[in-house]
Order: structure tokens, then C-alpha cells, then sequence
């Protein structure tokens, strides 16, 4: 190979690995949005006693809270298993 030609390769492998982490840095913030939401929702439900609107209570704080362990059980099973 070329000088030329290896000098691209190794900018396309840097870009792959600012790509990676770019990426693993915008699943940590969506992560972390998610479950700020899902925890605001659960704790409004608590504090509010489980009367409010439809989405709250006893049984949606249930339902929520194990919606939150499902979705961080999946994140870290594809965070784990990549290629």
C-alpha cells in the first residue's frame, strides 16, 4: 500500500472511534434522560399519594418501576453483547 492509502485507513479508523464514543455518549445521556423521566413520573405518583391523573398510582408506580429495571437490563445487554 500507498503512503497515501495508509494514511487514510488510519483517519478512518480515528473517525470510527470518535463515532463509537460519540455514540456510547449519546446512549449514556438518552439512558439517563429516560430514567430521570420515568423517575420524575414514579415519584409525582408517590408523594401525590396515588391520586392524580390517569398515569398515576399505586399499580402505574408498579408498572413504571419494573419499565425502568426492563429498560437498564436491555441497555446493558446491548451495551455487553456488541460485535
Amino acid at each position: 500500500m500507498s503512503e497515501k492509502e495508509l494514511e487514510l485507513l488510519a483517519r478512518i479508523e480515528e473517525l470510527e472511534r470518535h463515532t463509537w464514543r460519540n455514540s456510547a455518549i449519546l446512549r449514556a445521556v438518552a439512558m439517563v434522560a429516560g430514567t430521570a423521566m420515568i423517575g420524575i413520573i414514579v415519584a409525582s405518583g408517590v408523594v401525590g399519594g396515588g391520586h392524580g391523573s390517569h398515569w398515576t398510582g399505586p399499580a402505574w408506580n408498579t408498572m413504571w418501576l419494573y419499565g425502568l429495571f426492563a429498560a437498564n437490563a436491555v441497555s446493558m445487554f446491548w451495551t455487553t453483547h456488541k460485535d
